[in-house]
């Protein structure tokens, strides 16, 4: 059992067993072949159920040597609890050239000790000459107390993280911190409980205790920690939540068209700013209430614009219809300034084309002027251009004597509205219809030149006023 634990090699020419508690003695390596005078070897290695924390691979694993003769009375050396051994090892015999065989593991240190990690050696030795050719030692697991201390530093870390974040994102580091901090807290219990058992002097325990207690300080720190930054941001969350009510307040309220360009910059700025940190989830309470009532004032100071519904509209003239659309150029004036067209109001026109009252209307505009103030001006009714011509009719006596006899002797252009046409004067045997301007010859009509005055009327429209002339019309039987 000794020889398949520690791996003895021709090399070897002693080992020390040290103990759990520090107890330590060295053996030249032939006291391992060492028989009493029966053929029985006097040292012998077992392993117990019982398992001691700290011994190797969780295996109480026990040597005693006994009496080589029976003078050798009352002076077996025994030792329990075995931390480790070491192999001294004498110088091999050089080969030149070395044959690497395969790596073997040596000096295994299964479990990790208060101030000893776990760890084993990889060694290769040549197999011809069995000389060592490489030795690397492996930490399987760290000393309890480096890993407590770095347990302990993780902690920190964490902690100092969580101090600098802010809102949802602090409330998960600070948790992360509690774990960790959690964790040190059972590192450092363990590395003092260790350190007692092992029976290490006071100074060493005192060490221990000191970590043990700093690790439960810090769990403190971390739970308050934790604590605080759940209480921070749920107050952020609440004040998230009115600042988003808000925001759409002012979004309801505030029309950029009614405010002075420079206010309105001013209040469009912090608005943005305060979105920005209303839709943040790491914003902290205090940046909310920060953002909120830089924008109230903001809002506060916005300056509306100038209302031109007081202004002053001059140069209108009325016009005469012309079947074009009209658009003077008026002059506004507000108070003692005068307006300038494009940059401070816009006009636009309603009814200009046709008679009647047209409207021009005024509206503020650019960054200092709203609202609208309506002028009018008159679009007066134009006179007709109308042109009446008669022309001289003849009609034959043979078909006069017969049946009455109608013409059409009256040309009208240019008329606008109804047009009427009425007889004025002349002959009794000659009439005119008042729709068409048609005149009738009356049946027996003797021959000869008759005679007639027709006055013509256009009752004009929307547009055009009513107008009427007299033209006479002869017409000639024969």
């Amino acid at each position: 059992l000794l020889r398949d634990i520690i791996g003895l090699t021709e090399n070897a020419k002693s080992f020390t067993v040290i103990s759990a508690d520090g107890y330590n003695k060295e053996f030249d390596i032939s006291r391992i072949d060492e028989v009493d005078k029966d053929g029985h070897k006097i040292m012998l290695a077992w392993q117990s159920d019982e398992e001691i924390p700290g011994t190797m691979g969780k295996i109480n694993f026990k040597l005693v040597i006994g009496q080589a003769d029976e003078n050798d009375k009352n002076k077996s050396s025994w030792i329990s609890d075995v931390v480790s051994i070491h192999v001294d090892a004498q110088e091999p015999v050089v080969h030149e050239d070395h044959v690497p065989g395969e790596p073997v593991i040596e000096n295994t240190v299964a479990e990790p000790t208060y101030q000893n990690p776990a760890q084993h050696d990889i060694v290769v030795y040549c197999t011809v000459c069995q000389a060592e050719i490489s030795r690397e030692t492996v930490i399987d697991e760290k000393s309890l107390k480096d890993q407590a201390a770095d347990a302990a530093a993780a902690a920190d870390e964490a902690l100092q993280a969580a101090a600098a974040a802010t809102g949802e994102e602090a409330v998960e580091l600070a948790t992360v911190a509690v774990d960790a901090a959690l964790e040190a807290q059972e590192a450092s219990t363990a590395a003092l409980q260790a350190a007692q058992i092992e029976g290490l002097d006071e100074g060493i325990v005192a060490e221990a205790q000191m970590a043990a207690d700093r690790a439960y300080a810090t769990v403190q720190v971390a739970q308050a920690s934790a604590e605080a930054a759940q209480t921070a941001a749920d107050e952020a969350a609440d004040l998230r939540d009115e600042a988003i009510a808000y925001l759409a307040q002012l979004n309801a309220i505030v029309d950029k068209d009614l405010y002075k360009a420079d206010s309105y910059k001013i209040y469009a700025d912090a608005y943005e700013a305060f979105k920005q940190v209303a839709l943040d989830r790491s914003a902290t309470a205090k940046q909310i209430r920060a953002a909120r009532s830089a924008v109230t004032i903001a809002y506060t100071n916005l300056v509306l614009k100038d209302s031109i519904a007081e202004a002053v509209v001059t140069g209108l003239k009325d016009v005469v219809f012309n079947g074009k659309a009209f658009t003077p150029e008026p002059q506004v004036t507000l108070g003692d300034k005068t307006l300038v067209k494009g940059e401070e109001y816009t006009v636009s026109f309603a009814g200009n084309k046709n008679a009647g009252t047209a409207k021009v209307i005024i509206t503020g505009a650019g960054d200092n002027y709203t609202g609208t103030v309506t002028a009018t001006f008159k679009i007066a009714k134009a006179a007709q251009k109308m042109t009446v011509k008669a022309t001289k009719k003849t009609v034959k006596l043979s078909k006069v004597k017969k049946a009455k006899q109608t013409v059409s002797a009256i040309t009208v252009k240019n008329a606008f509205g109804t047009k009427t046409y009425k007889k004025v004067s002349g002959s009794s045997k000659l009439t005119v219809n008042k729709k068409t301007g048609k005149i009738t010859v009356k049946k027996g009509t003797k021959k000869g030149t008759y005679t007639i005055k027709i006055k013509v009327a256009a009752k004009g429209n929307k547009n055009y006023k009513s107008a009427d002339k007299t033209v006479t019309v002869k017409v000639t039987v024969k």
